[in-house]
């Protein structure tokens, strides 16, 4: 009977031991796991996104001789045309305080005017240092922008004394200039949140290519296409 009891022992405490290595071997499968959700972003859409939100739209205007010239008008115009598609509120235009630019702001507000903005505009001055300065235009206006400034390299990635770069993953600045060209090269800053609404279906070509499946014939356009070899060109 002791035995016994002394076998039944041994078992259990092999038993315990079993698993407490196999409890042992989950917690070290697990380690990678966790590891692996500690990682940064793998792309540059997620490392540095692309946000759609109100910012300052600027301009600054140098009159020349005490006035504004074509090319200040053409900037004055494409300005408010930005406002009209992307922008609310009020437009502030600033001349710096004491530059004598009388007569420059008298032909900013005809400029306005004739851009079609009228009753939206705040017209005063910013302090100087007497030395004169730029026009200042300014509104809010809806913008696409990356958040974070590109150029951060907070590892070196060239550098073999560490095992940093052995992990061929991105480095932080991975994508960021392409992210911030893109978000300044769209037209619509809404674009990038989700595409547009359909326009509505053509009918009468609709009922055309019905038509044309009831006789048997084949619904689709038949486009002409004439073509012309290049030695006859330019002949």
């Amino acid at each position: 009977m002791k035995k016994t009891i002394a076998l039944n022992a041994k078992f259990a405490a092999a038993l315990a031991l079993a698993a407490s290595a196999a409890l042992s071997g989950c917690v070290l499968d697990r380690e990678p796991m966790a590891m692996a959700t500690s990682v940064a972003p793998q792309d540059a859409e997620s490392a540095h996104p692309i946000i759609v939100s109100e910012q300052r739209a600027a301009l600054d205007i140098y009159p020349a001789a005490g006035h504004i010239d074509s090319r200040d008008s053409g900037n004055i115009k494409e300005f408010v045309q930005g406002y009209h598609s992307f922008g609310g509120g009020r437009m502030i235009v600033a001349a710096p305080a004491g530059a004598g630019y009388g007569r420059a702001m008298a032909e900013v507000r005809k400029e306005l005017a004739a851009a079609g903005l009228r009753g939206v505009i705040a017209m005063g001055t910013y302090p100087s240092t007497g030395e004169g300065g730029p026009i200042k235009f300014m509104y809010r206006r809806l913008t696409a922008h990356v958040p974070g400034p590109c150029g951060r390299w907070p590892t070196d990635i060239a550098s073999a004394s560490s095992t940093e770069g052995w992990n061929n993953a991105p480095y932080p600045n991975f994508g960021c200039a392409y992210q911030n060209a893109l978000a300044q090269e769209v037209a619509d800053p809404r674009d990038l949140a989700g595409p547009r609404a359909m326009d509505p279906a053509d009918g009468a070509m609709r009922m055309r290519a019905v038509h044309n499946v009831e006789l048997g014939t084949d619904p689709s356009t038949a486009w002409s296409v004439k073509l012309t070899t290049i030695g006859s060109v330019g002949g």
